[in-house]
Formats: structure tokens, sequence, C-alpha cells
């Protein structure tokens, strides 16, 4: 008989065991998803007993013996009848594991279910009321939603969802009334309908092909993926969102609650209003890289909509963007290819309008087309017109451009000589027409026009065809300004660690989640940072810079730059169409004087675009109430909704349907949410800090209302006022941030001093209505505008810049009591000196710092709260309760998203994305009974709603040992670093003592030089004579400058 060879034996023993481990780790993972999707008694089972779900013992035992030989032995000892019945469909799954990190198996997810059937596809959405928690329904759907971010993060394909659905319905749970078998099972049972058409195209050519795998027929390519193109249904879109913002839009329609200088102020909307209700559409498109790999490089291009009858900031929150295409591809897509099928779907529902339902009452809306946004090269393409590196470029003008004089010859220039010597007629939407008439394959394009455009059919490209001023001017325009000044003053290490030095200075409201700091890292800042310094705080910085070091930087370049803040910051946002009409002379002298004092090479079609701005704002309202910060934000969603590298396109698409169905139906917005105000009720407040007030405090109360306060007083750190949240000093959180510094108005005051700047101390309740106590600063009376001479003298240009910067002696206080109805705006100071200070106020700021919680307005007076939060929803209302957005004072966002326009836009990705608090992660960390405090980033035990001062004073005692133990730690870890870095300097103290030793062991004598080499002193690059000239009467008396404040 032929002997088993030895090497083949051991390889089958090596394998075996290999199996045999796969399954026992499979069975902890499905062991983990038990404990977490099981009610509190079966956890307890669980965590007691390792056998209630699998033997170890056995498992371990099995485990030896199938090493020493035979799978099939283990096959016959675990026999499935040592389990309990009801996880008997557990073990049937174990020959499917769960692998949850690899790239395939969202790939294989989402191409399993590209073979839905249209049933399948087609199921009815319905609006779905909050349900209390206290309900078996509620229960149910949390569940449900919990298992769907699971298989989302955990990267399920859909024979593992199975798997997981078939696990947790063999769990006994009361509480749970059914869960699916399926994964066709969950999105019916959730009403999520997969309202979306799937085309695929070869990526060369373009031809339409049947399935994603395909090969093209003409071009046989094999090494460059095909392209994706999903059109969604834009009736169901805008149901959803309409369904969720019902009370909002009705409420925004009234003139007397609209913001002066947004959309629905303005001509184009104005111009097709009618008495039936409206919808307008603001569309827009940008491309973002998905694999950045140069093989495998693919992009996602979304076409995405807001509703311009929901007020911002609401308007531009995720769950209220319209999802009308997605494009992902190699290559990017052709004008035609990527807008005709939506362009379609618009066209029908603007001739019959569409009828959505509510509370049984049917409403027809009109729907129009407001306009189209998008940075230059998306401009170009949906315009089927030349790139910004073209001629005739621009889409306003028929100014022709020119290439720059050799040796540089690289780029077309839009110089402001040949638009005033030679002044170029107005497009118009016909002369754009006849172009596109004009083009056949001996001429390619027409005065810069290269085709007819698609969305040309919905609205008029000229004046419908808007410029973005985040990608215009932020992260063009004024980037290239911080190059150039920075290139001036590098060589100066003390100018730059004094610019610095006063950005580092400044403290924002808690909501600027950006904040710029080094300037060296300029090219690295972002486009909020960008905003936050050139709209507030760059004037200032750079007159302090000039008034401590005044030969350190031109004052030419200040002078000049004046002109381009006072455009900006006006056009952004306005208080009467009256400033818009002195805008024009503020961008003509700065174009004016450009090429003089920068690169002649550098008047691109985006320095000559700035021309035109002010006439879109005539057209549509301020530039913050249509800019792509929001899309921006929104294109971070769409790369983390997918996994892998495979039909990428349709993961988005899946998993778009499905969050933002679900999260519409949970988040009814109202009215309420921006009118509210009131207190919160918190632990957060210092009343150590209050004795240090406590004398003014009486005083000031018993003049203003006849009495002495009593000991029934309540004293409050924080009040909210619609999205916006003040604090004050007594709050103990606020950190380094100032949302404490405000402006504002008393029409009572004996000064006659109508604007008032200061901080305000706390918040307090008196005969039932809201007051502050407010630390007053006194105004200067010399004007920001006196430390500041402009280029060219223009009317008004001193108004506009003592209207947005105040001087403030900050030395000079006196205290106050006024009602919170007096606060008007947040403000940002810029210190002077030792004794005055610049304040600039945040306009109209609706500061919104976080979007991903939900919360109800309709219950304020009820008894429950949550430490440092607004009033809870009580478990006994009703389940039709409208529902506001929650917020947390110190949550971050990459999105790009803070205080645009005036308004700070955070949009969120989903609920689970990191560091926001979301409803399902406070959730997860109340069964653990613990939450954690985003700012003091401490562990705390969570406080009930009917908390003893005890209870709350011991747990700020365990906070603090927590603390301290936590900063013992690190002082132990830096005396450890000490330790080491002097051993290793007294090692390399020995080493270069025995060199030098060796060196100098027989040293000679030698003659000191007769003369000493003079080290040249390093200075700046040279002032030209019409820079200096400028210096001079810039700062003609720079040294009386603190006289005359």
């Amino acid at each position: 008989m032929e002997q088993p060879n030895a090497t083949s034996s051991n390889y089958d023993h090596f394998m075996i065991y290999k199996r045999l481990l796969k399954r026992k780790q499979n069975l902890r993972y499905r062991k983990r998803l038990l404990v977490k999707f099981t009610n509190p008694s079966r956890t307890n089972i669980l965590n007691n007993s390792d056998e209630f779900f699998f033997p170890s013992n056995t498992f371990d035992s099995q485990c030896d013996e199938s090493d020493n030989g035979h799978e099939a032995d283990f096959e016959t000892k675990f026999s499935l009848n040592e389990f309990d019945n009801d996880f008997v469909d557990t073990w049937s799954f174990i020959n499917f594991p769960i692998i949850a990190d690899t790239d395939v198996t969202s790939d294989e997810f989402i191409g399993e279910m590209r073979h839905f059937s249209n049933e399948q596809k087609s199921f009815v959405c319905e609006c779905h009321e909050i349900i209390s928690p206290n309900r078996p329904e509620q229960a149910q759907q949390q569940l449900l939603s919990e298992i769907i971010q699971f298989v989302h993060q955990a990267n399920l394909n859909k024979t593992t969802t199975s798997s997981l659905l078939s696990l947790l319905r063999s769990i006994r749970n009361s509480k749970v009334n059914e869960i699916p078998k399926t994964a066709d099972n969950l999105w019916r049972l959730l009403n999520i309908k997969f309202n979306y058409q799937i085309f695929y195209y070869c990526s060369s050519c373009f031809l339409n092909l049947e399935n994603y795998q395909e090969t093209c027929g003409q071009c046989k390519l094999k090494h460059k993926s095909n392209s994706e193109l999903y059109v969604f249904s834009l009736s169901d879109e805008i149901k959803r969102v309409v369904l969720s913002n019902m009370d909002v839009i009705r409420w925004y329609s009234s003139p007397s609650h609209q913001i002066a200088a947004d959309i629905v102020n303005w001509k184009f909307y104005r111009k097709g209003s009618t008495n039936q209700p409206r919808l307008s559409l603001l569309l827009s498109t940008d491309g973002k890289p998905i694999i950045k790999s140069k093989k495998t490089q693919t992009s996602v291009w979304p076409i995405l909509s807001f509703l311009a009858e929901i007020p911002p900031p609401l308007r531009e929150h995720i769950n209220n963007i319209l999802l009308l295409g997605l494009w992902h591809s190699p290559t990017t897509p052709p004008s035609s290819l990527l807008l005709n099928k939506i362009v379609d779907n618009i066209k029908l529902l603007i001739a019959t309008g569409i009828n959505i339902a509510q509370n049984d009452q049917l409403i027809q809306f009109s729907v129009t087309v407001q306009l189209f946004n998008g940075d230059l090269p998306a401009r170009a393409k949906v315009n089927n017109m030349v790139n910004h590196n073209g001629y005739y470029a621009c889409s306003r003008c028929l100014l022709e451009g020119k290439r720059c004089a050799k040796p540089c010859g690289r780029h077309t220039l839009y110089t402001w000589k040949d638009f005033v010597d030679n002044p170029p007629k107005q497009r118009t939407a016909k002369h754009i027409e006849n172009c596109a008439k004009q083009i056949s394959s001996s001429i390619p394009k027409v005065f810069g026009v290269t085709g007819f455009s698609s969305i040309s059919a919905l609205m008029s490209i000229p004046e419908q065809s808007v410029f973005d001023y985040f990608h215009l001017i932020l992260e063009i325009h004024f980037r290239y300004l911080l190059q150039h000044w920075y290139n001036i003053i590098k060589q100066d290490s003390v100018t730059l660690s004094r610019i610095d030095q006063y950005l580092s200075e400044i403290r924002y409201p808690h909501s600027f989640n950006r904040q710029p700091r080094s300037f060296d890292n300029h090219n690295k800042w972002k486009a909020s940072e960008l905003r936050c310094l050139m709209i507030y705080t760059m004037l200032p910085v750079l007159v302090k810079l000039r008034l401590n070091a005044p030969y350190c930087f031109p004052g030419v370049y200040i002078s000049h730059f004046l002109f381009l803040f006072t455009y900006v910051r006006v056009l952004r946002h306005f208080d009467h169409r009256d400033e818009i009409r002195d805008m024009p002379q503020f961008i003509h002298v700065y174009l004016r004087h450009f090429a003089d004092l920068y690169e002649c090479c550098k008047e691109l079609f985006s320095v000559h675009a700035l021309i035109h701005l002010w006439q879109q704002v005539e057209e549509h309202g301020g530039l913050a109430y249509h800019s792509l910060y929001a899309s921006e934000s929104c294109l971070q969603v769409f790369e983390k909704l997918a996994h892998g590298s495979v039909v990428l396109g349709e993961q988005m698409a899946f998993w778009w349907c499905i969050y933002r169905q679900i999260r519409s139906r949970e988040v009814h917005y109202c009215s309420k949410l921006l009118t509210d105000e009131y207190f919160i009720h918190d632990n957060f407040f210092d009343y150590d800090g209050l004795k240090n007030y406590n004398q003014e405090f009486i005083l000031m109360f018993n003049k203003i209302f006849g009495q002495f306060p009593n000991s029934s007083l309540k004293y409050h750190a924080r009040y909210q006022r619609g999205l916006i949240t003040y604090h004050s000093l007594m709050y103990t959180r606020r950190f380094n941030s100032n949302s404490y510094s405000v402006c504002v108005k008393n029409d009572n005051d004996p000064m006659k001093l109508l604007f008032s700047y200061g901080e305000i101390v706390f918040f307090f309740y008196f005969n039932d209505e809201p007051f502050f106590f407010f630390k007053r600063y006194m105004r200067s009376q010399k004007r920001f505008s006196s430390l500041v001479n402009p280029i060219e003298q223009i009317p008004n240009w001193n108004f506009y810049v003592d209207k947005y910067y105040k001087l403030i002696r900050y030395t000079s206080s006196e205290f106050i009591i006024l009602p919170c109805t007096a606060i008007m705006y947040k403000c940002i100071f810029v210190l002077l000196n030792d004794e005055f200070s610049v304040w600039t106020p945040i306009s109209f700021a609706i500061i919104l710092s976080s979007c991903t919680q939900t919360k109800s307005m309709a219950n304020n007076s009820t008894n429950s709260m949550t430490p440092g939060r607004m009033r809870k929803v009580s478990r006994l209302t009703t389940n039709t309760q409208p529902v506001a957005l929650a917020y947390d004072d110190y949550e971050s966002d990459d999105g790009g998203f803070d205080e645009n326009y005036p308004v700070m836009r955070d949009v969120s990705l989903y609920p689970h994305q990191p560091r926001h608090v979301s409803n399902q992660s406070m959730q997860a960390m109340r069964k653990d009974v613990n939450y954690y405090t985003p700012q003091l980033k401490r562990k705390r035990q969570e406080e009930s709603s009917l908390q003893s001062f005890a209870d709350t004073f011991k747990e700020q005692i365990d906070t603090i040992r927590l603390m301290l133990k936590d900063i013992n730690q690190k002082v132990d870890v830096v005396h450890q670093k000490e330790e080491v870095l002097e051993k290793k300097i007294d090692v390399l103290d020995k080493n270069m003592s025995g060199v030098i030793s060796k060196v100098n062991k027989n040293p000679t004598p030698c003659e000191p030089p007769a003369s000493l080499e003079v080290m040249a002193n390093l200075k700046l690059e040279p002032i030209s004579t019409k820079y200096l000239t400028a210096d001079i009467w810039f700062f003609g008396q720079t040294s009386d400058i603190y006289q005359h404040i």
C-alpha cells in the first residue's frame, strides 16, 4: 500500500485548520452582531454565558482534533442539535463568510442590485411621521435605521446583508414586530424608492451600452472603465424636499420675512411672479475626483439643485438638496450627454407643474429655473463656450482677449485698457443662438460659442448663467493677492511673525470652524479661511501692520485692496438696493490700477469677470445667496457614499436614495426654528465669576427696575435666537471663541449712541422678559477711514469703510442692562494697540454650527432638558410635531460648510459622519450610559432630566479628576521625553569633546587678520518710487495717528 505524502498531509492539515479558524472568526463576528442588535436582557445573557451562542471549549477541542486528522470529524461532532432551534438559521449561512474590509463586497452588492425588478425599484414613498420613542413602531424604525447604517459602514454585499437579517430574525425581541428576510424586503418595509434611470456609455466614443461590463464594439478598449449616468425623478425629489419644508416655504413667502438681499426679491425671480405657488430651481454642477490613481482615475459630476423658496440657510442643508443627475466616468462628460435627459424632465414639469398632497390638501406648484451656477470650467462646458483661457470667453460681453507679450506668450489677457478703449457690446441670448447656428465642421466656434447649449431651452445664458464668487474671488483672485504679498515680505521673518501674531490674537465666534493662522501656510488655507480673512480681518490686520512697522509693507497695496474689499463685501450681502449703484466705480478703480501694481500677465479672464458681478447682483441678489459653498460640501458626501472601485456611481445613487428619503421623512422644518427666542438651560454658568460683577449689577438693576434683585432671579450663560447662539462671559465652555462680543441697538440711549459695541456678561429673566447685562465700550471720535487713504478719491468710499469697521476704545467701559431684542449681531475685533481696537459686525449672521441632529421646537415649555442643549421633546408628545435642526457650539465641519453670506453653512454628510453628534450616535452612547461633550473631550456620566444639584456637583468633581489624571499622564510623558533628550545631549557633548580634543591636540598659534570682512545686512527688495510716493501720503503723519484717535 502506498504511503501518504508527508508534505501533502501537512498541507491538508493546514487548510483544515485555516477553514476552521475562519469559521470561528465568523461566529465571533456574528456574536458581536447579536449583542449589538438585541435587547438588554438578551445582551446580559450573552455577556454572562459564552456557551449560550457557541461553546468555546467545544470549538477549541474540535479544532485540536481537526489538526490531528479529519475535517469530517468536525462536521460529525459539531451537530446542529447542540443549538437552540432559534439559531438554526444562524448556522445555515455559515458557509457565506462576512468580509467587511474588501473592495469587492460593495461592488457585488450594487452589481446584484442592478438586477432588481421594476416592481422592486418602484416602492411608494409615503410621508413618514415622527413617532414617539416609547412606541413599538419607533423601536422597529430605529432598529432598521441602525441596520442600514451598519450595512453601509461594514460594506456588506447583498448576500451578507441577507445573512445579517437572518441572524437578527432568529433573535426574539418583543419590541420589534418584524425583521425583513432579505435586503429587498428591508427597502420595501422602509418604503425606499430607487427613483433613478441608469445609462452606460463608452468612455472614449460615448456609445450607449447595455450594461456596465459590456465592451464597446467600436473602440474595443478594455483598459478604461465605462461611464455611468444616473437620472433621478425630478418630481419625486421635489416632493421629498417640499413635504419636509412646507411650513417654512409658507412662512418665507411673506415679504416681511424675506431677506432683502435674497434671490426672491430681485429681477429675474419677480419677472415670473404669479398668484400660483411656485418652485424655482437653482442649478449647479461641478466635478470631483473619486479615484486618484493615474491608471484608474475617475471623477463624479452631480447635477444639484436648490429651491429658492426655502429660506437660507435651510435652503442648502443636505436634506434639502435635490439630486437631478449623476455622472461617474474616467472622462469629463459632454454637455449634451450630461444635461439632455435632465432638461427634458425639467421642461415637462415647467409645462405641467407639480401637485403635492399634504394633510388631505392638494397644492399645485408651478416650476421655473432661476439660474445655473458653476466654476469657470463647469460654466464653459454647460454654456457650450470656450474655456476661460480662450478668446471671447466672457459670457457677458464680447471682449476678445489677446495673448500676452513674449517671452511669456502663454496667457490670454482681458485687460482693463482694452475694455475702456474699445468698450465691448453686451451679449444677449439671441446673439448666442445666432452664433450657434453658424457653427459647422469648418467653423468650430463663433465669438467663443461652440454649439447649442441644452440649458438654453430653460433660461437665458448671459443673464441666468452666473459667476460663483467663491471660486472666482476667493479661490483664484484673492489667493493670487496673498501670494504676491507674501513674496514681498517672505524674506523678513519679523514681519511674518507679526502677521502670525495678529492673526492668532483674533477671537472668532464659536461657529467659525476654521480660522486663518500662519501666513506661511496661506497656500493651504481652505475657502472658509480665505472668506473669513478677506471679508472681516484682512484690512485691519494690514493697517495694524503699517502702524507698527511703516516700511515693512508698501501701503499702496492696502490703498488698492480697499476697493476690492468694499466691492465684494457690499455685493455679498447688503441692506439697501442703492448700495449696488455705487459699486461699479469701486471695481473700475481697482482694475484701473491692477496692472501697475501686479504682474501684467495676471489680467486674466478671472480678473475681467469681476466687472460683471454688480450686474449679476442686480438680477439675482447678493452673491452669498447663490454661491457654491453648499455644492462643494455636498461633493464630500458623494465621495463617502461609495466603496471600492467598480460601479461607484450606482453605489452613490443607491445610498443617496436610502439616506435622503429616510432623513426627509424624519425631519420636518418649521418656522419656529428661525423665530424662536429662549435661554439655553445648562450647568455651564460661572457663579464665581459672577461675584466680580455683583456690585455693578445690583446698582444698575436698581436704576433700571427700581428695586434690588432677589434670590429667585435666575442667570443664564447662553441665549438662542433662531439659529444664532449668543454666549456670555459667564459661559464656562466658551474657551477661545468669542460669541459674546456684539453690536446692540439702543433707541433710548441718553448718550444718543444708536449702535453700541461691547461684551455680554450674562443673561437673566425679569417679569418674564429676557434681559442681558452688558459691558459697553466707548467709541472713538475718529473713524477707521482716517487710518487709510484710497489710491484714488471717489465719492462715498469712507462711508462704506466706516460702516464695516468701528474704532472702539476698549480701555473705557460702562455697564448697562438691555432687553435681548437689542442685540443686532456678533462682532469680530482686531486690537490696534493697548487702547484701541477695530470692530467689524457679522451682519445678519445666521450662524449654523451643525445640522446633523433633529429636535422638536413644539414643546419648549417641557421640564425635560439635556445638559448644554435646549429642551428636548417629552416622550408623551404627539407624533406630528414639527422638527428643527439641532446644533453644537464647537462642532466642526470641513465642507466647508460655516458663516457664508450672512449664513454659516455646514452641510453634514449623513448621521454617522465623524465629529458630528447625530441622533443615532447619541442613542448609541446612551446605551453605555455615557455621553461625550465635544468641547471638553471628556467622558462623563449621563445626567437624568431631573438631576439633583448634588449629583451635578459630584459629576463635575469626577470630570475634574479625569482631567487632572489626563494632565498628569501628559506631564509624565513630557518628563520622560526631557530625560531622554538630556541623555542624548550628554552623549553628543561627550562626542563633540572627543572630536575637539583630537583636532586641537597640538594647537598652533595664528596671527589675527589685519581687517575683518563686514557682514552685509539683510535688506528687503527695494521699493520703487511709485510705491514710495504712495507711502508718503498714505502714512504721512504716522507718528500722529494715535493722537488723532
